[in-house]
């Protein structure tokens, strides 16, 4: 539950950050009289949709040229070369099937005898 509301609290952060940088809405502060502070808050809805409709477009195009990159070059992702560098001729390492050692130890497991070995094991 804490990760969730932590998750809503950083992407409200991140909106108004967003939205201050991009002057989406602006804070004014106004002296009222008897020491009184007030503050507006102008928001530019206009403004907010016509960013997000640019960014939608920059988002479309940009996917468009993926894939049609994709449709020419005939792979996905990153290209994959024709053929992979021979290993060098003068290599002193070998590997046959007989070098390859395999471990071949048992584990035992005793019960302890008395209380106070017992307690030296760790579970």
């Amino acid at each position: 539950m804490r990760n969730i509301l932590a998750l809503i609290g950083g992407g409200i952060v991140l909106l108004a950050g967003l939205g201050w940088y991009l002057d989406w809405f602006s804070i004014k502060r106004q002296p009222s009289g008897e020491g009184v502070q007030s503050l507006q808050v102008d928001i530019h809805s206009k403004k907010i949709i016509r960013d997000s409709q640019n960014a939608l477009e920059r988002g479309s195009e940009l996917l468009r040229e993926l894939q049609e990159n994709e449709g020419k070059n005939g792979t996905k992702g990153a290209p994959i070369p024709a053929s992979l560098p021979a290993p060098h001729s003068n290599s002193s390492l070998r590997l046959l099937p007989s070098d390859l050692v395999l471990p071949t130890s048992t584990i035992t497991h005793e019960t302890p005898k008395s209380p106070r070995d017992r307690a030296l094991i760790l579970p």
